[in-house]
């Protein structure tokens, strides 16, 4: 994999999350490079509930995308 083949493959995984929140936070956070408190205003949530929403979905694109991953 090249640098922009991994990276339009890593899009095309958080744009494939089951859960739309999580997958919009993970976008804006990854992809477009906004930080949570920003997020958190486009959002309407709490800067906390952001961070909890966050949280759970590293774990669910971990859970989705890399559990079974081999190195």
């Amino acid at each position: 994999y090249d640098y922009e083949r991994l990276r339009d493959h890593i899009v095309e995984q958080i744009l494939g999350m089951e859960n739309a929140t999580q997958s919009s936070i993970l976008y804006m956070r990854y992809v477009k490079h906004e930080p949570l408190v920003k997020i958190a205003t486009v959002m309407a949530y709490s800067y906390d509930r952001v961070c909890h929403i966050h949280g759970e979905a590293l774990i669910a694109f971990y859970n989705q995308y890399l559990v079974d991953e081999t190195y």
